[in-house]
């Protein structure tokens, strides 16, 4: 037993050749790079409608959650992607927050928003159509999502 145990103690420092340091450098830089990743990338976090509803061809009413009131500003950039008019086929149309109405009901307020739809829109805009609304609220690091996650 001690004859086989000397004999992997020296296969252990004849190792010591490249192949071992290299792989443990690779591995290192792996590690770094995602951990680098993990708390210096930026992950936008959007506020998505429950419901949203155009009021006119170039105005529209959205529904959101409580949660997201004070994170959405009149002026922010949102996007609107119509039931109708898949966003695959017709692409998402670009709005901004016109109006906020802080009132809550059910858990829930609402803002209007102003279409703004790219010149070869091929979308028939036209009172009552539906959809939902994306709005970028903040920017997180991964870390901190995964904190936010398992803190619920």
């Amino acid at each position: 037993m001690s004859a086989s145990f000397s004999r992997s103690i020296r296969t252990m420092q004849l190792e010591t050749s490249g192949r071992s340091v290299w792989i443990l450098l690779v591995v290192s830089l792996f590690l770094v790079g995602w951990l680098g990743w993990l708390f210096g990338a930026r992950v936008p976090v959007y506020a998505v409608s429950e419901t949203a509803v155009l009021t006119s061809p170039s105005q529209l009413a959205a529904t959101l959650p409580a949660a997201a009131l004070l994170k959405i500003q009149p002026g922010q950039s949102a996007l609107l992607r119509l039931d109708a008019f898949p966003a695959e086929a017709y692409g998402a149309v670009p709005a901004t927050v016109a109006d906020i109405d802080e009132t809550l009901q059910d858990g829930r307020f609402q803002i209007q928003l102003t279409l703004h739809p790219t010149a070869g829109s091929r979308i028939p805009f036209q009172t009552g159509l539906t959809g939902s609304v994306e709005i970028e609220v903040e920017q997180v690091a991964p870390a901190a999502m995964l904190l936010r996650t398992s803190a619920n």
